[in-house]
């Protein structure tokens, strides 16, 4: 990606992670995760953006979303724009009042985040970005449970039928849901993340003098970058809530190998010499 020198000094920190950055990407829904996932693509150099969302920015929003109370009543996409373009210039975003298969067909983009609740939108979504060719990450959160997948939620195509059963909603597991699948898409494709942030993110416990429960592929408050790699496209192994090798705890991930604690790695190799 070509980059002017002022763009070469803004980005000179994050040079030598190894994130792919597309070039553009497509949000659907300018929400609660939808604006953070569109700020982080921003902040992370994506030169071009298309967002989609039909609805009016009200003031239990602002929990939530950085905003003036002076946006309320402005269309999200609008607010949302204004942002962008203040923290990034040089950004080009595309907004559009619905996702319909004509505005879909417009729009062009690496990555289709959706950021939607509507289990129907989110299946035709998900269609729309197989048959395109477009890497999907869904990213939404329930109350205090966030999802980033590369799947729909559900199994039906009802338009009426929403993805999320909690109305409660704070701006932690909403800025972590929108961090988690830009991660997912610059960094680790395979990532699948489903839990309550509580089960995915707890302090370790050796400082206190107590084993960490949560150590290998768990996610710990101190190692959550080398343990969220551990965390796959759900196929062989599924680690419920309460299971042993969690420490009890459990957290809802998916592992390409089974997981099997330490002391047993250690007893496989000793039987096999």
């Amino acid at each position: 990606m070509i980059r002017t020198i002022r763009e070469r000094d803004l980005y000179s920190r994050q040079e030598s992670l190894p994130l792919g950055i597309p070039s553009e990407a497509i949000v659907v829904g300018a929400g609660g995760t939808g604006t953070w996932v569109a700020l982080f693509l921003a902040m992370s150099g994506v030169k071009r953006l298309h967002i989609m969302d039909f609805d009016n920015l009200e003031l239990s929003n602002l929990a939530r979303l950085p905003y003036p109370e002076s946006e309320v009543g402005k269309l999200k996409t609008s607010a949302l724009l204004t942002l962008l373009v203040d923290l990034r210039p040089e950004l080009t975003v595309e907004c559009y009042d619905r996702a319909t298969d004509m505005n879909l067909a417009l729009a062009q983009g690496e990555f289709l985040f959706d950021c939607t609740d509507n289990v129907g939108t989110q299946t035709r979504l998900f269609e729309h970005s197989k048959k395109n060719d477009i890497r999907y990450i869904r990213v939404g959160y329930d109350g205090l449970h966030i999802t980033v997948t590369s799947m729909p939620s559900g199994f039906t195509t009802d338009e009426d039928t929403v993805g999320y059963t909690t109305t409660p909603s704070w701006v932690v597991p909403t800025v972590m849901a929108a961090a988690l699948g830009v991660y997912k898409a610059m960094l680790a494709k395979d990532t699948e993340v489903s839990g309550d942030i509580g089960e995915l993110v707890r302090p370790r416990r050796e400082e206190a003098g107590e084993p960490n429960p949560l150590s290998g592929n768990a996610l710990s408050l101190v190692n959550v970058g080398r343990a969220i790699e551990t965390l796959r496209e759900p196929s062989s192994t599924y680690i419920p809530i309460g299971s042993p090798y969690t420490g009890g705890h459990g957290v809802n991930v998916w592992t390409d190998t089974p997981i099997i604690p330490e002391e047993e790695e250690e007893s496989d190799e000793e039987s096999e010499s």
